[in-house]
């Protein structure tokens, strides 16, 4: 989580505890359990480091569905965008969350 991102939504200091957790990555993921088709992502203004962190080569769900607006404010929304493009997803922006689409049709041939 991003320790600023909790800090401005009014939270303090005392309000927040960090806590030591077991993660996976989405290859990691996929291999245990299979591919699926909808991805959401909530992970409190850490989105792009998420996104960042996917090999979509090995998984490329058809929706993935993550939180926008704290994107925006912190002006990560065009690295996003970007990279979800260039991986053949369509993106409609919403807030608070955006969809992203995959297409298949605009796989380079």
């Amino acid at each position: 989580f991003s320790r600023d991102h909790l800090l401005d939504m009014n939270l303090t200091e005392d309000d927040i505890e960090t806590i030591l957790v077991d993660t996976m990555t989405g290859a990691e993921l996929v291999k245990d359990f299979g591919d699926c088709d909808i991805l959401l992502i909530d992970v409190e203004g850490a989105e792009d480091a998420v996104l960042k962190s996917f090999d979509f080569s090995v998984w490329k769900p058809k929706i993935i569905i993550f939180e926008s607006s704290y994107l925006m404010k912190d002006n990560k929304m065009d690295f996003v965008m970007n990279l979800l493009k260039t991986r053949q997803y369509n993106v409609l922006l919403t807030e608070p969350d955006a969809f992203a689409v995959y297409d298949s049709t605009l796989v380079a041939k």
